[in-house]
């Protein structure tokens, strides 16, 4: 059976206003920083490190965050911005080489 795949790349301005439409207090906001790197953790395959500088320090903060969530905020800003994503594709998040990518995949 023929299977579509579909992959939407987000660079990290873009995944920073997505987090910062969030409005869950659980997940982080980029408001005094910049995105400047994702990378799966070694420990966790569930999980995701986000590395941020401080626009007002010179310091670099980390925090982890699970893939599961990251792919709840990607879908989020995809409907707020009206990117087109079928009801019925299955969604995951895919990083590599430090770029987060929603793959949706569709049994046709």
């Amino acid at each position: 059976m023929p299977r579509e795949l579909r992959r939407i790349v987000f660079d990290n301005s873009e995944i920073q206003r997505a987090f910062n439409m969030m409005t869950s207090k659980d997940l982080p906001k980029f408001t005094e920083g910049e995105i400047i790197a994702f990378e799966a953790t070694e420990d966790d395959p569930g999980k995701v490190r986000i590395e941020y500088q401080n626009y007002n320090r010179d310091e670099r903060s980390s925090c982890e965050l699970s893939i599961a969530n990251l792919g709840a905020v990607l879908v989020n800003y995809c409907l707020k911005t009206h990117i087109v994503l079928a009801r019925n594709a299955r969604k995951t998040v895919k990083i590599a080489d430090n770029m987060v990518a929603l793959q949706l995949s569709i049994d046709t």
